[in-house]
């Protein structure tokens, strides 16, 4: 029995791991909410059955949804990093609907080079009233589709390195 929850409870932090990554993609999104909250209740159950002392069950509750998001945010913030590209894009509509907690803005972007984009729509964070159709920005894209566009990082000043070069070399400079 304890071998089996103990096989149980090593596993569990990939498997969160894993649903963390694939629910950074807006596609797959809401199966992996569901399958987080399956290894949630999975993990709580572990947790009950092998938890002697409440301060560990909530600690293991704690760090196994620390371990859900973070790596997804993690993964996001790596892959934009690695391979997300400056891009232009413009902005061909802009509308509001009316949610539970007050108003839900869509923005539908489209390439200013016309080649195609996936997720072209923003919903929430990224557009708001403020956006104009017809404007164009400067966004990170993700050329292999996974991610959904990004805004850019503001650019500061460079900062001089071991060598006495910039730090906009990189690429993150415009």
């Amino acid at each position: 029995m304890v071998r089996r929850h103990a096989r149980t409870t090593a596993l569990a932090p990939l498997l969160m791991v894993g649903i963390g990554m694939l629910g950074t993609n807006p596609d797959w999104f809401p199966a992996a909410l569901i399958l987080t909250a399956l290894t949630v209740a999975l993990a709580i159950a572990v947790l009950i059955s092998t938890a002697t002392k409440g301060w560990v069950f909530f600690a293991g509750l704690v760090l196994g949804l620390a371990v859900t998001l973070g790596a997804g945010l993690v993964f996001q913030a790596a892959l934009m990093q690695s391979q997300g590209q400056r891009t232009e894009v413009r902005i061909t509509s802009v509308h509001t609907t009316e949610g539970k907690t007050g108003p839900i803005h869509h923005c539908r972007l489209k390439r200013t080079d016309d080649k195609p984009m996936d997720h072209a729509d923003i919903v929430g964070l990224g557009c708001n009233r403020a956006r104009v159709a017809g404007t164009t920005e400067n966004l990170l894209v993700d050329p292999s589709g996974w991610l959904a566009p990004s805004p850019t990082m503001p650019t500061s000043a460079p900062s001089p390195s071991a060598s006495g070069e910039s730090a906009s070399r990189s690429g993150c400079g415009s």
